[in-house]
């Protein structure tokens, strides 16, 4: 709702506009008017949104221009835009540029200083006037164009990883996207680990062709892996680039494809993945490539896989020499366990089998430095997430009231 002092000072500054420029406003002060095209449409736009905007008296020779309203911070802004694309190369600042509600004798001055206790003086010849309105409205637009200004207080890096983990539970695929990007924009964690964030995302929302390009594109294999995210690249290669040709031309090309196209970065990693989960496709193509008939053996009798039994019949019987053997399974151990993803896991346990004690004993030892484990971000979020989203656990008053000394702990870190 405009002032009605305001509007009285409004009315005489536009009496000396054109007459089909002039405004109007509704009897209760709530709503302007004008005509389509208005060369000060974007000032007045300003007026009604109580930002400050800037307003011409015009006379034959010279134009008086005053700017007004918004808070002092913007209005301060408003002033020194307007020293960078008005003033000094079409218009002037008057020689008592600022005028304060002390200094204001005349009503009009007082209302223009209503808003924040001051206002701006300024002045172009009159043949500038286009100019100025056009260069205005053009500032205008740019300004409108920016976007919002974010706070100055960096969000929370583990708040943002439990939305992430949050959304993926949910399939809200934009939300994840946010999180990451918002990660990435703030720089709260390494590039390394919003990759990591961003290949989780991929296979979950199933783009798992784009999953194996940002492997390739990035180079993913090439460092260390946590291992449920090591279980997404392997099924999502596995998924994306075998299981196609093996169902169009057979297992053995697709095994030719795996040993020239992959075999040489990834077989650590599925070395290493066996360790946690042994029954997956490609560690049989990783033992055929080997020769390693002990893990197709395993593979086919222990976990039923008639991929790895029809491999073991085409594999040729040939003795491995044991330190040949050794150093092949020496593989895995280039890729030690994470401290992190032990810590959650035995969080996790403590409090679904009850165990008071060894739940306290571990959160005591919570410090930042597990919350910046790189496992943090693939099993910490989604560990909690579970613990206190599991009706289980909350129906059950010694696994909850474990379950909220742990979220105690946890909280005094974030």
């Amino acid at each position: 709702m405009m002032l009605p002092t305001l509007w009285t000072v409004l009315e005489k500054l536009q009496s000396s506009w054109p007459v089909e420029d002039r405004i109007s406003i509704s009897p209760d002060f709530n709503k302007l008017s004008w005509r389509d095209n208005h060369p000060f449409a974007s000032q007045l736009n300003k007026l009604i949104s109580e930002k400050p905007c800037s307003l011409p008296y015009i006379s034959n020779i010279k134009v008086s221009w005053v700017t007004f309203g918004g808070s002092q911070e913007e209005l301060l802004e408003a002033i020194e835009d307007l020293r960078c694309w008005v003033i000094p190369y079409l218009g002037r600042e008057e020689q008592t540029g600022v005028v304060s509600i002390q200094n204001a004798i005349k009503p009009q001055e007082q209302a223009f200083c209503a808003a924040v206790g001051w206002y701006f003086r300024w002045y172009c010849p009159a043949e500038n006037l286009q100019k100025v309105a056009k260069r205005l409205k053009a500032l205008s637009a740019l300004l409108e164009s920016r976007p919002p200004r974010e706070s100055k207080v960096p969000p929370s890096l583990n708040g943002l990883r439990f939305e992430f983990v949050a959304a993926l539970r949910t399939g809200d695929w934009a939300a994840a996207t946010y999180a990451v990007d918002v990660i990435d924009q703030w720089q709260l964690d390494t590039a390394r680990n919003t990759l990591l964030m961003r290949i989780k995302l991929l296979y979950e929302k199933g783009d798992l062709a784009s999953l194996t390009e940002t492997i390739r594109r990035q180079d993913v294999l090439e460092g260390y892996l946590p291992f449920r995210i090591r279980g997404v690249v392997i099924d999502g290669i596995y998924q994306s680039e075998m299981l196609p040709i093996e169902g169009s031309r057979g297992w053995k090309d697709a095994s030719a494809h795996y040993q020239s196209n992959w075999q040489a970065k990834l077989s650590p990693h599925v070395i290493a993945q066996r360790s946690v989960a042994p029954d997956f496709p490609l560690s049989a193509y990783q033992a055929f490539s080997d020769c390693d008939r002990e893990t197709l053996q395993v593979l086919s009798t222990s976990h039923k896989m008639e991929l790895a039994q029809a491999m073991l019949e085409e594999l040729p019987e040939i003795t491995v020499p044991a330190e040949e053997e050794a150093k092949v399974k020496g593989l895995a151990l280039e890729f030690p366990p994470s401290i992190g993803r032990i810590f959650w896991e035995k969080i996790e346990s403590a409090v679904r089998s009850g165990s008071h004690i060894k739940a306290k004993e571990w959160i005591a030892d919570l410090t930042d430095a597990d919350l910046s484990d790189i496992d943090w971000i693939t099993i910490g979020a989604e560990t909690l997430l579970e613990i206190f989203t599991d009706p289980k656990i909350l129906v059950d008053p010694r696994s909850k009231l474990i379950a909220e000394e742990v979220l105690g702990r946890l909280s005094m870190l974030l």
